[in-house]
């Protein structure tokens, strides 16, 4: 009998299979949950019966989003149109006839490059220009750092 974790995980393989084999050009990766309604409810019809979903999406209440406001770095539209909590994924999830089955955090990589350019358009310090610039040649963009800043949140939800 295996522990609830390696089900989950069991669960996840297979779900990531299949969804390969069904889009085995271009995927269906993160970054294309754009319209969460219509979304949800797509994706509840497509999905095999106890099918996963994985949602990682920036988090409202995080602590940078609260203290920040308008300025927080992840108000970057066209990139992220909805901003969402905790809560009301949970909600539109459970209308949607979704369970979530795990949530967290997900840390992501971003090459120096990309880090100096973000602060010169947050900050509009000239030295990040000049940094990015630098760090922009093949061999350093090869380079990259890991950030978790705690203002994402990841879900995973199965069908119900």
């Amino acid at each position: 009998e295996l522990d609830i974790s390696a089900q989950n995980r069991i669960v996840v393989w297979q779900q990531s299979w299949d969804l390969f084999k069904s889009h085995p050009i271009f995927g269906v990766g993160f970054g294309v949950f754009r319209y969460i309604g219509i979304a949800l409810k797509d994706t509840h019809n497509i999905l095999n019966p106890y099918g996963l979903l994985v949602i990682n999406t920036v988090n409202r209440d995080s602590l940078w989003a609260k203290m920040l406001g308008m300025r927080w770095h992840l108000i970057v539209p066209p990139e992220h149109l909805f901003y969402f909590s905790k809560k009301s994924l949970k909600i539109m999830l459970q209308q949607s006839r979704f369970e979530i089955i795990e949530t967290g955090k997900a840390s992501k990589r971003f090459s120096f490059a990309y880090i100096f350019k973000t602060l010169h358009r947050w900050q509009s310090i000239k030295i990040w220009h000049a940094l990015e610039k630098l760090s922009n040649k093949p061999f350093l963009r090869r380079f990259s750092m890991k950030i978790d800043l705690g203002d994402t949140t990841l879900i995973f939800a199965r069908k119900i």
